[in-house]
């Protein structure tokens, strides 16, 4: 069952991918999200379909903030709004807090990734740009 407990855990989540970039991060009461100050910059969403459940987190590293200002985000002012990208000193990068979501979403829910393998050989007279894609 969906409760309160994994809305925070997915909030600390997100802290804790903040804090290895320097960022502190915080909870706000009776809120849902993350918030670094006074704006949110991560909104949390779970849902319960035909006996599926469906889990969300949206951070917010660089987004155009105007389209919150279309609809009320989590029933609250577009203004308070933000990007990581405003807190940071070098530009996110999304690969970066990909791999740094992946990490603490597995030491937050006590899962193990699978080894990921070595990329396949790239022959000598191949271009750096001509690399296969793994599918």
């Amino acid at each position: 069952m969906i409760d309160e407990l994994n809305l925070r855990d997915l909030e600390e989540v997100v802290l804790r991918v903040l804090a290895e970039v320097d960022v502190h991060g915080t909870r706000r009461p009776g809120l849902t999200g993350v918030w670094i100050g006074e704006r949110k910059v991560c909104s949390i969403g779970v849902a319960v379909r035909r006996w599926v459940t469906w889990h969300g987190l949206a951070l917010n590293l660089s987004v155009d903030l105007e389209h919150f200002r279309q609809f009320r985000p989590c029933g609250l002012d577009a203004n308070v709004m933000a990007n990581v990208a405003d807190f940071v000193e070098l530009p996110p990068t999304r690969l970066l807090y990909e791999v740094l979501v992946v990490k603490h979403l597995c030491d937050v829910f006590g899962l193990e990734l699978p080894p990921i393998p070595p990329p396949p050989p790239r022959p000598p007279d191949m271009p750096l740009g001509d690399l296969p894609v793994l599918q």
